[in-house]
């Protein structure tokens, strides 16, 4: 069920992020991927502390550019000074889909890295920290 206020998706959010063991501290990243929730864009919970650089870097450029394409291109320069790779599959297997738009986008991604998940897959990834919600194609 999607939350109907910006309000309501941090603390669901939040509430993902303590059941996957990692209470977010990233409130920016919280707050962006809260308001693409809220309005239907892709949207992502993420199996990673704030601690971890590499994968905090990552998700908070999802949350700020909308989309995993997008925030791989942001970042493919500047880590290639440090022989790091935007398009590894670490970082895509981090991301728990919250809505359909965030699955189609993380099975483009897939794709784009030269593989392939299933969407039920992708679907069922959140489902274990909130079983309430099961994505659903919208």
């Amino acid at each position: 069920m999607t939350p109907t206020t910006i309000t309501e998706a941090i603390a669901r959010i939040r509430s993902i992020q303590e059941r996957v063991g990692h209470d977010t501290q990233d409130d920016i990243s919280a707050a962006w991927m809260a308001e693409a929730w809220v309005e239907g864009k892709p949207a992502f919970a993420w199996l990673c502390s704030y601690h971890n650089q590499r994968l905090g870097t990552f998700v908070a450029e999802v949350a700020c550019q909308g989309s995993i394409v997008a925030a791989q291109d942001e970042l493919e320069d500047f880590w290639k000074l440090n022989k790091r790779n935007p398009r590894d599959l670490d970082f895509l297997d981090t991301l728990m889909p919250l809505n359909d738009a965030g699955v189609s986008d993380l099975m483009a991604a897939y794709e784009r890295s030269g593989t392939f998940r299933d969407y039920a897959e992708l679907a069922s990834r959140v489902e274990r920290y909130e079983p309430a919600l099961a994505v659903a194609a919208e």
